[in-house]
């Protein structure tokens, strides 16, 4: 990727202006071929595999934290960006799409690029918070992200002293703002930057990156009240779809238990992690297909097991 190489030579040449040390290249760049075959079938995009296979960010100047990695959120290394990736995906109820890849990190706050796919899409940078509920189109491509970097520098967009320094938080959110708009708009996204993380709102790639579509989260209409499927249950094998309110839940590595009601009893569900994407949480009402309990791993036997999980 010569792009990506020339922008880092203009990078370093800012940098040194500046009286900062030459940029390192990491010692080891064989996480990326981990990365690689962790996020399969889908791939990181080539300008931010080469941009990690260049650039070790911890050679970044520091900020007056001591902490390096450039414009905030700052650039962070391949390594903890895989295994917050694999955080996120192993979470259940993940409300993080499965094909954005972290990018930069402090304070919960995230840059993450998306992931190349069988359609082509790729390579956009999304702002996102761990407490917020959206996620905002910043930049088309990592080469934008180290362009607004530059230029910082060449605008003097920033504190130095003492060997390190604090760039202007704001000023990169305008110059982010300012190339979006200088862009024919998107392929896929058009001039939509702001995405809701309600997977039932998500795109449909998005979606079917984790093996859903829209129609996943439709409700189908209940064939048994939960009074109906115990007795089911007590004369032989039992499924059945209900629609119940939720009370409590757990969850653990491998699901969400869950005690849902209705009028007529009170069930506990567990609902492997895979079956999660929609819900349930506490105070809404969900739509379970579910059948008859089975034992669990460190845990007492359930009244159900829940194969899919729809909003009402």
């Amino acid at each position: 990727m010569r792009v990506v190489d020339d922008r880092l030579a203009q990078l370093q040449t800012a940098l040194t202006g500046l009286g900062f040390p030459a940029l390192t290249t990491p010692a080891d760049a064989s996480v990326l071929d981990e990365i690689a075959a962790a996020v399969a079938p889908f791939r990181l995009p080539a300008d931010v595999w080469r941009l990690w296979e260049l650039l070790d960010p911890r050679s970044l100047p520091p900020n007056f934290n001591g902490i390096p990695g450039g414009p905030w959120p700052h650039l962070t290394e391949p390594r903890f960006a895989l295994d917050t990736w694999l955080l996120h995906q192993g979470m259940s109820g993940p409300r993080v799409p499965r094909v954005l890849f972290p990018l930069c990190y402090t304070s919960w706050v995230l840059l993450s690029v998306e992931l190349e796919g069988p359609d082509g899409a790729g390579g956009d940078i999304f702002y996102w918070s761990l407490d917020g509920d959206r996620f905002e189109l910043r930049f088309r491509s990592v080469r934008d992200w180290l362009d607004a970097f530059v230029r910082l520098i060449d605008e003097g967009a920033y504190d130095h002293r003492d060997k390190q320094i604090s760039f202007d938080s704001d000023r990169f959110d305008e110059l982010a703002a300012l190339r979006l708009a200088e862009l024919p708009p998107h392929p896929i996204y058009g001039r939509t930057t702001t995405f809701s993380d309600d997977p039932r709102e998500w795109p449909d790639h998005w979606l079917a990156a984790v093996g859903y579509s829209h129609a996943d989260w439709q409700p189908r209409g209940a064939t048994h009240t939960i009074a109906e499927f115990r007795a089911a249950h007590a004369t032989g094998t039992a499924r059945a779809t209900i629609q119940a309110d939720v009370g409590w839940f757990r969850d653990s590595e491998a699901g969400r238990l869950v005690t849902v009601s209705d009028d007529t009893g009170e069930l506990s569900v567990f609902c492997p992690a895979h079956t999660t994407l929609f819900g349930p949480w506490t105070g809404a009402r969900f739509e379970f297909d579910i059948v008859e309990k089975r034992a669990l791993e460190n845990q007492k036997p359930v009244d159900a097991r829940a194969e899919a999980v729809r909003p009402v």
